[in-house]
């Protein structure tokens, strides 16, 4: 399974089997994630169609960015972004008109 974002500032895309996250910057940076390191901690049952310890293993590595100064991601602007772009979406649902993720942003003072 996989989910990727674009938008006019670069994209991510996180990749929930290959226990990858990745974020492409608009100057084409990428900065890679995984835990395939991992793998059998997520998974610890046969194959990859059951799993366990995902939680744990995102607060090891929250925890070890917070103790080194590295950011952790996705960060704080992608989740403000993300949570922007569903209400977009629900107003443009409730009222029938597009809405753009940036009039959430400005009615919010963001």
């Amino acid at each position: 399974m996989s989910c990727i974002l674009r938008g006019t500032e670069g994209c991510s895309q996180a990749d929930y089997m290959d226990l990858r996250y990745a974020i492409t910057t608009n100057t084409g940076d990428e900065i890679i994630q995984t835990w395939e390191h991992k793998l059998k901690h997520y998974f610890r049952f046969e194959g990859k169609s059951h799993h366990a310890g995902e939680y744990q293993n995102y607060l090891d590595y929250f925890a070890t960015c917070l103790e080194s100064g590295q950011t952790a991601y996705p960060d704080i602007r992608e989740g403000i972004g993300t949570v922007a772009l569903l209400q977009s979406m629900d107003k443009s649902l409730q009222t029938g008109q597009p809405v753009k993720v940036q009039e959430v942003l400005r009615e919010h003072g963001l």
